[in-house]
């Protein structure tokens, strides 16, 4: 058996690197409380230069934002306006844009090979979610992250890595969208397109789709107006949550998958989603050898 390749990432690991920026700009504060801190990072990190704006008081969505991208010869700037909503979108849209892979480093490589295979986008992403990567590690099965997260030692497959990734920023857009309210995130329109899916294989685009419901769902669940669910709405919640710890456990994540699916059994109950979150359960358990 190959042994692994293990590259150190303390020479790309960008920590920090928001404040840091920040301190250089007079005006820091007042874009984060205006744009919203993370999207004004979102919009360093696709180039979107901020130049003016026209703030709206009654409707801060319809803050108007003046804002320039950079060709790719970088000689020219396209000059663009839009209204704050349409602006935070475009920056989601950009950043959950699946990217084309890159092989994996070979030994001795240079920080730039390693830039290039997690990308930079993903190396800029993670500490605004509280990710801190410490190495990559590369064998015949793929690519792995080690990092820590609040003090607490993770590990990802790369390509899950990512997907996490592209889950938090669209999570933030709807946090923000809907006012902070918790049960933003929950579209249940979504499970049926989750179905597909899963039908096809694709555990990557099932994470994509359901992977910002576990928290808020967590919450609605304590509450009394999660209590007084009807059963159609808690089975499809159910299902919906089922197919996520699957695809979690699929991608290597096995407890957070677990974690996913002792939640939808609470959901289940007793209802017609149950036999199915139980059977996921029970067998998430079988492959975990337990």
């Amino acid at each position: 058996m190959v042994q692994p390749r293990v590259f150190p990432l303390e020479s790309i690991r960008t920590d920090g690197w928001f404040e840091r920026i920040g301190e250089g700009i007079g005006s820091f504060q007042a874009l984060c409380d205006i744009v919203g801190e993370r999207f004004f990072a979102f919009s360093m990190i696709t180039g979107a230069r901020i130049t003016a704006l026209t703030v709206d008081r009654r409707n801060p969505d319809n803050t108007l934002v003046d804002f320039a991208v950079a060709e790719e010869d970088g000689d020219q700037m396209d000059s663009q306006r839009l209204t704050l909503a349409d602006f935070r979108r475009r920056l989601v849209s950009a950043l959950v844009a699946r990217e084309p892979t890159v092989r994996a480093p070979a030994p001795g490589t240079d920080t730039e090979a390693l830039q290039l295979h997690i990308v930079v986008r993903y190396l800029l992403l993670a500490p605004l979610f509280g990710y801190s990567l410490a190495e990559l590690q590369v064998d015949d099965a793929g690519s792995e992250l080690r990092l820590l997260r609040d003090g607490v030692e993770e590990s990802y497959e790369l390509d899950a890595f990512r997907v996490r990734l592209r889950a938090h920023v669209r999570e933030e857009l709807d946090r923000i969208s809907r006012g902070g309210n918790n049960r933003g995130a929950i579209d249940l329109a979504r499970v049926a397109e989750a179905e597909q899916a899963a039908a096809r294989g694709d555990q990557v685009r099932v994470l994509e789709l359901l992977g910002a419901w576990p928290a808020p769902l967590a919450i609605f669940l304590r509450t009394p107006e999660g209590q007084m669910l009807n059963a159609d709405a808690r089975a499809t919640i159910a299902r919906g949550l089922g197919m996520l710890g699957s695809a979690c456990v699929s991608l290597g994540e096995v407890g957070k998958g677990e974690e996913v699916l002792r939640l939808a059994v609470q959901y289940a109950g007793d209802g017609p989603a149950g036999p199915e979150i139980f059977t996921r359960l029970g067998e998430a358990m079988l492959d975990d050898e337990r």
